[in-house]
């Protein structure tokens, strides 16, 4: 059993993630997520938005906005302005790797 099957390269099993419980805005309370994607994420992209929106989050598309090819960082880099500027709460970017993501974001 090696790493991907849940054993730690050293030969101790590593612990399971456990799903960490977020909150749904209280009333009255507005959370604005920021979502951007390439066309990779498309897809996921819109799945996640829509459980957002019933979870109570306002949602932010910063783009992609079909399946065609793009560049992730354009996409990464507008979800990074947002949270920066306080227009939104938390970023999701959806890519290939999600590595170049976090590069642009950061």
């Amino acid at each position: 059993m090696g790493p991907s099957q849940g054993q730690a390269v050293n030969g101790s099993a590593s612990p399971k993630p456990e799903p960490v419980p977020v909150a749904a805005p209280k009333s009255g309370e507005r959370k604005v997520v920021a979502i951007g994607a390439d066309h990779g994420g498309y897809e996921l992209k819109e799945i996640i938005k829509g459980q957002l929106g019933e979870l109570g989050y306002e949602v932010v598309d910063a783009g992609t906005n079909s399946k065609a090819a793009v560049d992730y960082p354009d996409f990464a880099h507008e979800v990074a302005k947002l949270v920066s500027a306080g227009q939104a709460w938390r970023g999701i970017m959806i890519d290939g790797a999600g590595i170049g993501s976090c590069i642009v974001a950061n």
